[in-house]
């Protein structure tokens, strides 16, 4: 936004919410207020020296704090119409907007609404008088993206939430149900009433559509100070023109720049808050990015139990694959486990299965219950198959969660909520084969944005993608009963890409497990692949629609199908390919097989040989998604390509 001096001098807002008090400290200036309630009748009776909350951090003190704090001369009134549950009739509202009116409120913040028709009418009429005298009133609009009212009235500014906005930046969306949007994240320092108290203040945590509406509601102060007398018309304009342009925004009708240019209680679809300490069994390549990405997660590993490798036992995770140390333990047994670990990670156990002939899986789901431990599963877990465990855990308040669990989370999604006009950027990462490292690829990115101060959506088929802040995990395991066929994935991926839009992500990141173009290799119906890699990959490629693609590649492609990769995945998706990517290792393929594996660690010299043949082969950028440095660089170049001066 461009900076605009003022302080609200001369302007006076109502917050008509949950009441405001004089005495908190970051709230300056409360001129007055009222209580709005009703009588016998049903007429409403207004309680002047009835406006204060009943708490200090209540929603309407919070709404209060933000707009005072960037406005700290303007004159603050209380509109109390919420109880001390938050909860007030429509009526009120309508009756808080004509109090509004008959005592000259220039702004008023209107931090809350209702989803209901049978108030519409009435509350509309109300806000037209409002919007004719002059005053303007500013709406949140629903959090969950319903028709809320009055935010969708004309004769109100609707605010979204949009966490890419900052302090009190905002953007414009003139086709959206919220015409502008602002950051929902707040932290505003709440003194404690009591005076005896050891603490000094309380941390007030909010986010949301109302806080957005409070830090617009601000600017539009701003602007009355500057011009008074503006209408509703003309602030619009002004707040238009001075919107805040994210340097990752894009047009829906814009393609993708050539390559030197441009209250739910989790955000996650589902809630992981279970998850504190972990132990991660089996580690392999499959769990390997849990560690390797540590900081990604909200809980804390505290080990790894891998029964393949005795050598590794006692020693760190991170040398079993040559890594940095990640000082996390590996155990031989499950039963080397620490009592104060909460959760047991298990990835995927068929090959450990048959080479030691036994149901590891169902050994690890016994050990859980009966050890009082909450399971997430790369594996199916399904109550029919193993019921009596199913039923132990169910009687512990145990947490067992699986892929079938995902499946679940996306069939219940209210799909009208939804945006399906995605304009954020979407950049795919597909791969030449099979076991590869595009999720390290992916994670790795992520990390770097997030270094930058970006948010980044993250989308894919691997069940660590669940576990993400702002991560969505999308099925394509045929193991569970509800396998979704080929031929619907596209429109069950694009409901899970507007479910991770929802969360106004800076850009997307999205990758597939398979990821194998171009389609005429993988498609292995032998008894060690039955699955297609080829198809879902296709599929995925067909609803993520990226505006740009990474390509992770193995050191021993051909260059031809490395150009023919690129080339299929650029004629289906109509975007293009940014980058390639490799691992620090050799990959061997065996020649009695189809399978491949990882051979000795490149070299520094051989990596910077690797590059430089393939950039002015393919003449885009590669880089080694193992090595730091090159993460970074990677993280640099899709800012500079997305940049618009």
């Amino acid at each position: 936004m461009k900076y605009v001096q003022g302080t609200g001098k001369g302007v006076k807002i109502a917050i008509v919410d949950s009441g405001v008090s004089p005495e908190h400290p970051y709230v300056s200036n409360v001129a007055g207020g009222v209580g709005i309630g009703f009588d016998a009748h049903g007429d409403a009776v207004y309680n002047e020296n009835d406006y204060l909350p009943e708490t200090l951090w209540s929603h309407g003190q919070v709404c209060a704090g933000l707009i005072s704090h960037r406005v700290p001369d303007s004159e603050i009134y209380s509109v109390k119409i919420l109880d001390e549950n938050g909860t007030g009739h429509p009526a009120a509202l309508v009756a808080a907007i004509k109090w509004c009116i008959d005592n000259d409120i220039n702004v008023v913040n209107i931090s809350l609404g209702t989803t209901g028709e049978k108030w519409a009418a009435k509350l509309q009429a109300e806000c037209v008088r409002a919007a004719k005298s002059g005053m303007i009133l500013v709406a949140a609009t629903h959090v969950g993206g319903l028709i809320s009212y009055p935010s969708v009235f004309p004769e109100t500014i609707g605010v979204g939430k949009d966490n890419r906005y900052k302090e009190y930046e905002y953007g414009y969306f003139p086709t959206r149900i919220a015409e502008f949007a602002a950051g929902a994240r707040d932290e505003l320092a709440l003194e404690i009433a009591n005076a005896a108290s050891q603490e000094d203040t309380y941390v007030s945590f909010s986010s949301g559509t109302s806080t957005a509406a409070a830090r617009v509601s601000a600017i539009v102060a701003v602007f009355l100070e500057e011009t008074p007398g503006l209408d509703l018309a003309n602030v619009k304009d002004k707040l238009a023109d001075n919107e805040t342009r994210l340097p990752l925004r894009r047009s829906l009708s814009s393609n993708l720049p050539e390559a030197s240019r441009e209250d739910n209680s989790t955000v996650k679809g589902q809630d992981f808050s279970w998850m504190k300490r972990v132990v991660v069994y089996p580690y392999d390549r499959k769990t390997h990015p849990i560690l390797a990405f540590a900081d990604a997660f909200d809980f804390r590993v505290d080990g790894v139990v891998d029964p393949l490798h005795p050598s590794a036992h006692g020693k760190d995770a991170g040398m079993v694959y040559d890594q940095e140390p990640y000082n996390i333990p590996v155990m031989a047994e499950l039963s080397d486990i620490p009592d104060n670990v909460d959760t047991l990670i298990i990835g995927n156990t068929e090959n450990i299965t048959i080479g030691m002939r036994e149901d590891i899986l169902l050994e690890a789901l016994t050990w859980a219950v009966e050890n009082g431990k909450n399971v997430f599963s790369f594996c199916p877990v399904e109550s029919y198959v193993y019921g009596n465990l199913y039923e132990l855990a169910r009687q512990k308040n145990l947490v067992w969660y699986s892929p079938s669990n995902f499946l679940s989370t996306v069939w219940n999604t209210n799909t009208q909520e939804l945006e399906q006009d995605i304009d954020s950027p979407v950049i795919g990462i597909f791969g030449t084969s099979y076991n590869q490292g595009k999720l390290l690829t992916q994670l790795a990115l992520r990390k770097w944005l997030g270094k930058e101060g970006y948010e980044v959506g993250c989308i894919g088929t691997n069940p660590i993608h669940a576990l993400l802040e702002e991560g969505h995990c999308l099925v394509q395991d045929k193991r569970i009963p509800q396998y979704i066929s080929v031929g619907e994935q596209i429109s069950y991926l694009r409901v899970s890409m507007a479910e991770t839009f929802r969360r106004r992500p800076h850009l997307i990141l999205a990758s597939s497990h398979g990821g194998i173009i171009p389609p005429n290799l993988y498609n292995l119906n032998t008894p060690d692949y039955p699955d297609d890699y080829t198809l879902p990959a296709l599929a995925f490629l067909m609803a993520c629609r990226p505006d740009a693609m990474i390509l992770t590649i193995n050191t021993i492609d051909d260059e031809d199908y490395i150009q023919r990769s690129m080339t299929t995945l650029e004629t289906i998706s109509g975007g293009t390919v940014i980058a390639l990517t490799f691992a620090d290792k050799l990959v061997q393929k065996d020649a009695y097989s189809y399978k491949q594996r990882w051979g000795r660690r490149l070299r520094p010299e051989e990596i910077s040989r690797l590059r430089e043949r393939y950039a002015s082969k393919f003449d885009v950028p590669i880089f080694c998604f193992d090595v730091r440095e090159q993460q970074e660089q990677l993280a640099q170049h899709v800012i500079e390509v997305f940049s618009i001066d």
